[in-house]
């Protein structure tokens, strides 16, 4: 038989067995819109339609002319800002100040 001094005792942790997670499910509010064609803001044949029958027309940028302009806009160097010179400042007075009365 061995002897009690050379035996040896862990203490073993109890087993923390994980609960699920209570699943939450989220109700639809008012301020939640509806997808359309995949968008959230619908696709631009629909806002096309829209405009058309409210009378109203989208401007839209030819892309090549929009290159062009920002290759021309690019080339243009915009001069150094020079700022103005100031005037120099008169000679301050050493002479004694004089009151003056305003009053009659």
């Amino acid at each position: 038989m061995a002897p009690v001094s050379d035996i040896v005792v862990e203490a073993v942790a109890p087993a923390i067995v994980p609960t699920p997670a209570p699943v939450i499910e989220e109700a639809p509010t008012a301020a939640a819109r509806p997808v359309v064609n995949g968008h959230a803001n619908g696709s631009a044949v629909d806002l096309d339609a829209v405009l058309r029958a409210a009378g109203l027309e989208l401007a839209s940028t030819d892309p090549e002319k929009l290159r062009l302009a920002q290759q021309e806009a690019a080339k243009i160097v915009v001069p150094a800002r020079v700022p103005r010179e100031r005037k120099p400042l008169p000679p301050l007075s050493t002479e004694p100040l004089i009151q003056v009365e305003t009053q009659r």
